[in-house]
């Protein structure tokens, strides 16, 4: 057997210059487009760069869920934005590494839940692919990777934050998670200033909003649900930071001065995206936000909750734009359409109880049903809910996977809140992501939230920087 001697750096340099070239060749093989070539092209000097610094593939995901659908392409009749593509290329490139430097795989709680789930979902796919033609296959098994690749970037940051050499790893990548989160606010509230009228964009397929904030997600659904999430997460931080100021330590770490720090950063993040969440005005995301708030009320502070109600009660009393969101919920469009794509899931769920019609195959399964006129709408893939698109693309089966891995972050993100050995701040994280992934959940049953990428990004990212930071913890205790 042969084998490199190059250093890793090196091999990794080669192959990726080696994945350029070949990618080059593919594309005009293949597709014999330019732009695609290109696209191809990038995305190959990214994977190479990548593979020098995983960090990298990180730093340019989080970059990506900036840009939102800003840059959005379609493969094969499948959309993909650059969150899908670097999230990609960061799993490849980690498994080369991985190959090259012979690794063993770190696993997780999660671990057993995610391959299984994997496995049903690639199982659904394979059952459906008789009588399927090639380019509907091809189109479901990109969104079959896409959902692999985010499923997978767990162990990306788990392995990254776990093997660097600073102090306190985990909070790079937190920080700059929120941070993520309060730029998007602040990008946000500039749309509202300048694009409050989004309807001139419906010719694109986007939906018509009006004085609602957006931001670079076009959606006010899912960077809601974005919002609930870190806001959540970092109300549960916050909640649990030592109120008594503590004596230095031992080593020298001035705890009184880094509290002190992270309790104002965490109450500017909390009102800035709780602010960002309101203006928003989606209420499958302010019933999120309120299971979110009960949670770490129960747990931490009943205040929370009476603060909470009050200032809701108070907005839906002083201003209109609530009170019509409210009052329109039994004739509003928007609910109706909502509940014909649950009915449309369980009518598709019927046909195929055991295995569904394939991951993700449910564009040209609606389409062939007459449930939608093109196959080129946004949502043409998916259900006003994640649970029942799982269901309905891969069966009972896959969507008893789905609940069992649901339930596992769950109870993974409680057990850390319930290790009282644990730093206050980590326990408060273990606390703030049960909170936020319950709350999530909840808004998932209306929107598909759980399937959606920039979503997905920050789910499993928060969960490989729990797992990470867990780990660490208990190695230098």
């Amino acid at each position: 057997m042969i084998r490199l001697s190059l250093p890793v750096s090196s091999r990794n340099f080669a192959v990726g210059a080696a994945a350029v070239v070949m990618s080059a060749l593919l594309g005009y093989m293949v597709v014999g487009a330019p732009e695609i070539i290109l696209t191809v092209v990038i995305a190959s000097v990214i994977g190479g760069a990548i593979l020098l610094s995983p960090r990298i593939g990180i730093l340019a995901a989080l970059a990506t869920v900036l840009l939102g659908q800003t840059l959005r392409l379609s493969i094969l009749g499948t959309p993909v934005v650059a969150t899908d593509l670097v999230v990609a290329l960061s799993v490849v490139a980690w498994f080369i590494e991985r190959a090259l430097t012979r690794r063993a795989l770190v696993t997780n709680p999660l671990t057993l839940p995610l391959f299984v789930l994997i496995g049903i979902l690639i199982l659904s796919l394979l059952a459906a692919s008789v009588g399927t033609e090639g380019e509907a296959l091809m189109g479901g098994s990109l969104y079959l990777i896409r959902l692999v690749s985010y499923l997978a970037f767990l162990w990306v940051v788990v392995d990254e934050v776990g093997r660097s050499r600073s102090h306190a790893p985990w909070s790079r990548y937190l920080w700059l998670l929120l941070g993520v989160g309060i730029l998007l606010a602040l990008v946000g509230f500039l749309q509202l200033w300048v694009l409050p009228d989004f309807s001139r964009y419906a010719v694109y397929g986007w939906d018509p909003h009006f004085k609602r904030l957006l931001s670079t997600w076009f959606d006010p659904n899912f960077i809601g649900g974005f919002f609930l999430f870190l806001s959540a997460m970092s109300l549960g931080m916050l909640l649990n930071l030592p109120l008594r100021k503590q004596r230095t330590t031992a080593t020298g770490e001035n705890k009184p001065r880094t509290a002190h720090r992270h309790r104002w950063f965490l109450i500017g993040a909390s009102f800035v995206l709780i602010a960002g969440l309101i203006f928003t005005f989606s209420r499958s995301s302010y019933l999120g936000f309120l299971v979110a708030v009960l949670i770490l009320g129960m747990v931490r502070s009943r205040l929370l909750v009476v603060a909470v109600v009050s200032l809701g009660l108070l907005g839906v009393v002083t201003v209109p734009r609530l009170q019509e969101r409210l009052a329109g919920i039994l004739d509003d469009p928007a609910v109706r359409a909502r509940i014909e794509s649950w009915q449309e899931s369980i009518t598709i769920l019927r046909d195929a109880p055991l295995l569904g019609v394939g991951y993700n195959l449910l564009r040209d399964a609606r389409f062939e049903r007459g449930f939608i006129t093109s196959k080129e709408t946004h949502a043409a893939s998916g259900f006003d809910s994640s649970l029942l698109t799982i269901a309905a693309t891969s069966g009972v089966v896959g969507g008893s996977a789905f609940l069992w891995l649901l339930a596992t972050i769950l109870f993974s993100a409680w057990k850390v809140w319930r290790t009282r050995t644990l730093e206050p701040l980590l326990r408060g994280y273990g606390l703030g992501l049960a909170a936020a992934t319950a709350g999530l959940f909840i808004h998932s049953f209306f929107v598909n939230s759980l399937l959606y990428a920039h979503l997905m990004l920050v789910i499993w990212m928060s969960y490989g920087i729990l797992f990470a930071w867990q780990r660490n913890t208990l190695t230098t205790t």
